[in-house]
């Protein structure tokens, strides 16, 4: 079943040509990446607050592979097409991509943000990958902003708690 909000996901090409047109209307481009593999809290603080510092949103997740490697061989969760459409369906994301780059240290998704170039990065504070990220950042002109988490709440704690349960 297609969803109004299916639209918003969308692939390198096609969020290339917008954010160049996007930055040639002079508009602000927020990139946050993650696994998204179960959407709490925590993400929905951190997304709407990313929104209100620009005017475009772009959401990447690390695809299916990335997430079984960065987290284990349980992750993820739930299939990426599927995460990708919850986090579309949310007011404050304008897009939503699946990052489809090999994984190089912990970055996946260094090809997108030089096609991308926004305005603002924001990675995870405390990533363990924020030295290659910020040289990333600064060499095409990026700026990082960190958006600290409010939340207990973490996709891992929550996907232990269910395989205790289950």
């Amino acid at each position: 079943m297609q969803l109004p909000t299916d639209r918003k996901v969308v692939n390198y090409a096609t969020i290339t040509r917008l954010a160049r047109l996007a930055r040639r209307r002079g508009k602000k481009i927020v990139f946050k990446s993650g696994c998204f593999d179960i959407v709490h809290i925590g993400h929905i603080a951190a997304l709407n607050r990313a929104k209100r510092l620009g005017d475009i949103l772009i959401v990447g997740i690390g695809s299916d592979t990335t997430v079984k490697k960065l987290k284990g061989r349980n992750r993820p969760i739930v299939p990426e097409r599927y995460r990708a459409r919850v986090l579309a369906a949310l007011g404050c994301v304008d897009y939503v991509v699946i990052l489809r780059e090999p994984l190089r240290g912990r970055i996946d998704h260094a090809q997108l943000l030089r096609l991308v170039r926004p305005t603002y990065y924001l990675p995870t504070p405390g990533d363990s990958a924020m030295a290659e990220k910020r040289a990333l950042a600064k060499a095409i002109g990026t700026k990082i902003r960190l958006i600290p988490s409010y939340s207990p709440l973490s996709s891992t704690k929550l996907a232990a708690a269910l395989h205790r349960v289950g």
